[in-house]
């Protein structure tokens, strides 16, 4: 696969990554994946990746999924946000995003994911996220 840096990630990803997306040789149902390395800055005192960083990266694999390949979009806040963790991700470790979109509504999007490691499944994620267009008003709280 040919990985290149997400665009317009924003500062806070840009804390945490460098995160890196294709589309090269990725199953039509699919359609994107994420990436990224672990380095030391994400671990724990055990060398192994914090939980919050992968938290951090289902949180934007979902975001992105579900916003990829919509035009006039501007954002996708999370609505609601699930996680399980299954196995450690350790210092060196390329971890990637498996993404499936559940289910497309007028403003809402269902998503879902996985996240493997080198040694197999990490976390299990899903979330509703809300599509916001460009030109548009923002949602009142």
């Amino acid at each position: 696969a040919q990985w290149h840096e997400i665009p317009n990630s924003g500062p806070f990803t840009l804390l945490v990554g460098p995160i890196y997306m294709t589309t090269v040789n990725i199953p039509p149902e699919e359609g994107i994946r994420f990436g990224f390395r672990v380095e030391k800055r994400h671990c724990n005192p055990r060398d192994t990746c914090h939980g919050g960083m992968l938290s951090t990266f289902v949180d934007i694999v979902l975001a992105r999924g579900a916003s990829y390949g919509m035009t006039n979009f501007a954002g996708a806040p999370t609505m609601n946000m699930a996680m399980d963790f299954m196995n450690p991700a350790h210092l060196g470790d390329w971890i990637e995003s498996r993404v499936s979109v559940l289910k497309k509504a007028k403003r809402t999007v269902f998503v879902s994911c996985v996240i493997v490691g080198p040694n197999g499944p990490l976390v299990r994620g899903s979330g509703i996220y809300r599509i916001l267009f460009k030109n548009e008003n923002p949602p009142q709280p």
